[in-house]
């Protein structure tokens, strides 16, 4: 079943939030919004494309519009859910966008529901208090309830969009830490091969690291992706001979491993804004 906007979610705002209590157990459906759960008490089981997420106090499920998913909780659970549109959240209540790049997380798509993300400890009073008080306001339906709850919908995701960074800076910090060894291997056996072709399934295997993982921890490492710290390593070592030795373009473009002549000089021009031959004026013997 895929639920419509213009089915689930009556009014003019946009958007809707309540609280479910108790034992529930929801057949696998769809919906064209945005819809953010969090457990106050109790546990609550999301079921998305056959990976099942259980998450307690504190944790928060965001299913992008057209995922399909479940969901199961227990007699003592306690959630509140606030149901969205991109549109309330991304537009100003006259309709200009705003730039709102706090809610990228909870736009790309199903790959985000990988781990069940939780609030922490500290702000999981006041994440809560913004729940029930969106859902009191919502209750009213005043002239001003747009305007309410958009503010506290967006601090609410501007709260969560934090931690979440936060967590998965962590989380990339201790896996650099782990693979630290094997990096630094992969380093130095890029230095010593410098004058060689290199390929990245080799270094992954000197490092024994996947390639997905090496090409996200040697970015976070270096700065740099593969292919441009190799290229920036093999012109260093270039300059180094350019300015110490009196060998030729060729003999040089060979011994770091650019292969011919012409692609060395392509390259070091692009790098550094001279040519080979002008470098070794300003620098050389």
């Amino acid at each position: 079943m895929h639920y419509l906007i213009k089915d689930n979610i009556p009014g003019k705002y946009l958007i809707k939030v309540f609280a479910k209590e108790g034992a529930e157990e929801e057949t696998p459906h769809s919906h064209e919004y945005l819809q953010l759960w969090y457990v106050v008490r109790g546990s609550c089981t999301h079921t998305v494309k056959q990976h099942t997420y259980t998450y307690t106090r504190g944790g928060v499920m965001i299913i992008p519009s057209g995922v399909e998913h479940s969901i199961v909780s227990e007699e003592s659970t306690l959630r509140i859910c606030c149901e969205f549109s991109e549109r309330f959240v991304s537009e100003t209540l006259d309709g200009d966008v705003l730039d709102v790049l706090y809610l990228e997380p909870f736009l790309l798509g199903e790959h985000l529901l990988e781990n069940v993300f939780r609030v922490g400890k500290k702000f999981e009073s006041e994440v809560e208090q913004i729940l029930y008080d969106m859902i009191e306001e919502y209750r009213s339906n005043t002239k001003y309830t747009g305007i309410f709850l958009k503010a506290n919908l967006l601090k609410l995701l501007a709260i969560i969009a934090r931690e979440y960074d936060k967590s998965a800076n962590d989380g990339k910090e201790a896996l650099l830490l782990r693979y630290r060894s094997g990096m630094e291997r992969a380093l130095q056996h890029i230095e010593t091969q410098l004058s060689e072709k290199l390929y990245l399934a080799d270094v992954c295997k000197t490092a024994t690291i996947s390639q997905t993982a090496f090409s996200e921890l040697f970015k976070q490492m270096t700065g740099k992706t593969f292919s441009e710290y190799v290229s920036d390593r093999r012109v260093a070592l270039a300059c180094e001979k350019l300015s110490k030795t009196s060998d030729s373009l060729l003999e040089i473009a060979l011994a770091s491993g650019f292969g011919d002549a012409a692609y060395f000089s392509r390259t070091f021009k692009r790098r550094l804004g001279i040519t080979p031959s002008e470098y070794r004026n300003r620098y050389g013997k």
